[in-house]
């Protein structure tokens, strides 16, 4: 992008555009170019609500001269890329002085307008306006609720008729909540993950969940507007937030998992709600990090040494890997996070050392905790229990622990792989010692909920079952 200072004068300049207009813009942006590595402020004219419509859907979005106008429910300035908006700014580094909202109208259908953003100062919100709604006022039917129980095991499952599809959007007016069409049972039944009441930029990223779905409620099935993120990082001025993604569906030009977003929560903690990503996730942040809430990962989900909570949402029978490591920086999972891969591969767990809390979840796939401790703990909901299908189990690997904080084995693990016994280090078998003198072992115990919960002795562990030398399970006592 080539851009030309149509003025000599620092108080009266403007920029010419890639359509060949002008934007006007403030001294201090002089010397701040795309690419420079400079630090932008905000033009006051691009404070508040900017829209960018790649589609042109508005038909009348420009960037030499966008108009401010109301489209889709949003007013201000229309720009016709994101690359016209950063043109505006000067950089792809821009200082915001008040906080903006950047809305995309219409989507992305190619790599030719991929969304960077560096930002410093104020924290900005990116959002889509309404998503696009394939069918209105759909009436349930076929409806089995949520049950975390041993022998049932079940997330909520509705039919949500012919123009159902997995990773829809589903929005319920009955009972006010959204959730996602997570993967398709058949005869226009689909598994879905949890719902949650709707979340707000700037509210709670742990909006209440929402169990009363029922035959006869009425639902829309929706479509995200796609947006090319490629890269999202901000550095704060005051405090630690940092951006907020709303309702964006997260662009793969190249087809779903064949490209990675990067999500850099390291300066500032970057939130994303009720967002679906085509794109690999792979987050990064040290003691700050992300917060998710309530998204959608149709490709690979990977937390790199990340503070993070991801609450309600999942993965898909698409997602090809998924990694979460806490390294020393705390992870937490709650709101009947769905775990779900292409053929049930297993998920792979790591804590450095930090606390990693595992709540509420539904195992449609294994997880191997290959280092640190993991915790079975209670976060936001008021409990905890991992719950889902059969043939997936808790794999500890090494000297990894599985640690309950409260309340029985038996509450706390009901999907039936951990029901028939918990693998430590490829076996489902452990040992057990009482606390006497001399200190009696006892080995070749399967490593069920209900043995982890009996007293210790020939069938029971007490509360503590191990193998010399590597992995172990405790409770609280």
């Amino acid at each position: 992008m080539t851009l030309v200072l149509t003025s000599s004068r620092t108080d009266n300049a403007s920029l010419a555009l890639e359509d060949g207009g002008s934007f006007p813009v403030v001294p201090s942006l002089l010397g701040a170019l795309p690419g420079s590595g400079g630090v932008a402020p905000q033009p006051a004219l691009l404070s508040g609500t900017i829209l960018v419509d790649p589609q042109n859907a508005s038909g009348v979005a420009s960037n030499s001269s966008p108009p401010v106008a109301t489209f889709a429910g949003f007013t201000g300035p229309i720009f016709r890329t994101y690359a016209g908006l950063v043109s505006a700014w000067g950089t792809y580094q821009p200082f915001f002085t008040t906080p903006p909202t950047i809305v995309f109208v219409s989507s992305h259908v190619d790599n030719s307008d991929p969304v960077v953003l560096n930002s410093t100062g104020a924290a900005p919100i990116i959002r889509t306006s309404a998503p696009v709604v394939v069918s209105a006022a759909i009436a349930l039917a076929g409806t089995t609720a949520k049950n975390r129980a041993a022998g049932a095991n079940s997330p909520l499952i509705t039919n949500l008729g012919a123009t159902g599809a997995a990773n829809q959007l589903v929005v319920n007016a009955t009972h006010p909540s959204v959730t996602w069409a997570c993967k398709s049972l058949g005869a226009n039944s689909f598994r879905m993950w949890q719902p949650l009441v709707a979340a707000t930029p700037g509210g709670t990223v742990a909006p209440a969940e929402v169990d009363t779905w029922a035959n006869g409620d009425s639902v829309s099935l929706n479509t995200l507007i796609n947006v090319n993120v490629v890269s999202i990082r901000h550095t704060p001025t005051t405090g630690f937030s940092g951006p907020t993604l709303y309702r964006v569906s997260f662009f793969d030009p190249l087809g779903a998992g064949n490209s990675t977003v990067l999500l850099d929560g390291t300066p500032g903690t970057i939130t994303c709600m009720e967002c679906s990503f085509q794109r690999t996730l792979h987050a990064l942040g040290g003691f700050l990090g992300v917060n998710l809430t309530n998204c959608l990962y149709i490709a690979s989900l990977e937390i790199d040494d990340c503070a993070a909570t991801l609450v309600g949402g999942g993965t898909t029978p698409t997602s090809s890997a998924v990694t979460l490591n806490a390294g020393l920086n705390g992870l937490t999972i709650d709101g009947d996070f769905g775990l779900s891969t292409a053929g049930g591969a297993p998920a792979f767990v790591q804590s450095g050392g930090a606390t990693f809390v595992i709540a509420f979840m539904f195992l449609d796939a294994g997880f191997t905790v290959q280092t640190g401790e993991v915790q079975l703990g209670t976060l936001f909901y008021g409990g905890h229990a991992i719950y889902g299908t059969a043939g997936n189990n808790i794999n500890l690997t090494g000297q990894s622990r599985l640690f309950n904080a409260s309340g029985t084995f038996v509450a706390a693990l009901t999907a039936p792989g951990p029901v028939a016994g918990i693998n430590v280090n490829g076996a489902a078998t452990a040992s057990s010692a009482n606390n006497a003198q001399p200190q009696v072992l006892q080995g070749g115990i399967a490593t069920t909920p209900a043995n982890l919960d009996a007293a210790q002795g020939a069938a029971g562990f007490g509360g503590l079952a191990f193998k010399l030398g590597g992995s172990s399970i405790a409770n609280a006592a």
